[in-house]
Parts: C-alpha cells; structure tokens; sequence
C-alpha cells in the first residue's frame, strides 16, 4: 500500500537566509561548476566521491530537487542525508552515502537504502528506477527522508535518524564526468492556526431577595396598649350556620 503524499509538500518556500545555500565541501575528485552544480573530474570507475550541501538541518521539513541523469549513474550512485563527517570520498565503487554510520542513503542504482554499508531495504516499492530529475523531502521533525517525482510519491526511504545533528543532503557518483545539480526548493510553510479561546458563558442565577418588612409602631410609656389577643367578636366575620337534615 504507497503511503499518502504528505501535504506539506506543497507548501514550501525558500526564507531569506537559505535562499543563498549552495553545493559546499565535495571531494577532490569533484569539481563545483556552478552554485547548485558539481562535475565529477575523477577518471577512475572504480573510487566514488561524493559532495555535501553547504546547511545541514535540525528541524523544519525541506525540499530538494536533483538532476542526475540515469545515464550518468553509472553502476553505483547514492543520494540521502549524512552528518558533517561523513566521508566524501572512498576506494572502490560504492554507494557511499549510506556506506558508513554518519549518512543514511539510497542507492539510485541498486535501488536499495543504507546506513553504516548495510542494505536497509528495497526502494521504492515498485522498484523502478528515479527519473532524471527527482525530489529529496528531508523531514528533519520526524527524521525521516522520502523521495518523489512530478506526479509520482516513492514513500519513505529512510528513518531513525539521529536527533537534534544537523542533517546535510548528499550526493555520491563514480561515474566519469557525471554532472549532478541540486536545488533547495524550499521549507513547508505549515501555518498553524491558534483557536481564539471562546469567552465562558455565565448563566445568571436567581437570587431572591427578602423584601423588606414595614417596622412595628414604636413603644411610648402611656400609649395604648397592644393586644395579643384575637380582634372581638363583632370584628370577626360571621360564621355561616348550616342546618342539619331531619
């Protein structure tokens, strides 16, 4: 079952202080031809060198889009994240990012993913090869690196990596005169909306209130005397008679 394309993906934007990030450090056996562009000059098929972004990343989910064209893979290019010390160059044709414990890749090739020069798994899914032009989503919140295409998800490729190192994308090629290009197209631009707390509704509750009693006459030495007892007879009402039935 293919996983569900994030949705950040769509979201991205390059801020301010990326937006001059460049293809950085890179093995001797490569040169940099441009800002987002490096040549493999190292004759020799049978050593890899490989090249780092010049950010590496803590947090934040970010797009890269890579030109690496099939015919210039030869039988063993790599692409994928690794830490500041992670080897840029390697006797022998190997998948280097991913061939040691300080970078996690995909072997464009083999169609496998590694770390520490040990195969993970079988990727993508399909096992189809990338196209030329592929995009890396780096998900440094979630450690995880997917991989995908115009009109086209390949799922997750990598996960576990290590938390709170800065993560720099990578890529490797032992191909002769392999030209790769990669473009920072940006970090998700995920808006998280705060829900304005709503006010409690206070219910009013009835109080009753004792109105007020009128006060008794005041007592005066002399005055008429006040009687407890029941009003007289001419002043109670009538009591009704009722005649009994013979």
């Amino acid at each position: 079952m293919r996983e569900v394309v994030p949705a950040w993906v769509y979201t991205v934007v390059v801020p301010p202080e990326y937006a001059s990030d460049h293809v950085s450090a890179c093995a001797e056996g490569m040169t940099v031809v441009g800002p987002n562009s490096v040549q493999r000059v190292n004759q020799s098929s049978l050593e890899t060198d490989a090249f780092r972004w010049s950010r590496g990343f803590t947090s934040g989910k970010h797009t890269f889009e890579i030109h690496f064209p099939k015919e210039l893979r030869g039988q063993c290019a790599s692409v994928g994240v690794g830490l500041d010390s992670a080897a840029l160059h390697s006797k022998g044709r190997v998948a280097l990012v991913g061939n040691n414990k300080s970078s996690w890749g995909l072997d464009l090739c083999a169609r496998r993913t590694f770390h520490a020069g040990a195969m993970v798994k079988k990727y993508p899914q399909t096992q189809e090869f990338l196209p030329d032009k592929f995009y890396m989503y780096v998900d440094a919140d979630a450690l995880q690196v997917q991989f995908g295409s115009d009109g086209q998800y390949y799922g997750t490729a990598i996960n576990g990596l290590p938390p709170g190192k800065p993560l720099y994308p990578m890529v490797s090629a032992s191909y002769p005169g392999a030209v790769i290009t990669m473009y920072y197209r940006g970090q998700a631009n995920v808006v998280i909306v705060t829900p304005v707390p709503q006010q409690p509704v206070v219910m009013a509750v009835p109080v009753f209130v004792p109105q007020p009693q009128p006060l008794p006459p005041p007592y005066t030495a002399g005055g008429p005397a006040v009687s407890a007892q029941p009003p007289p007879a001419s002043e109670a009402p009538p009591i009704e008679k009722k005649e009994q039935a013979i």
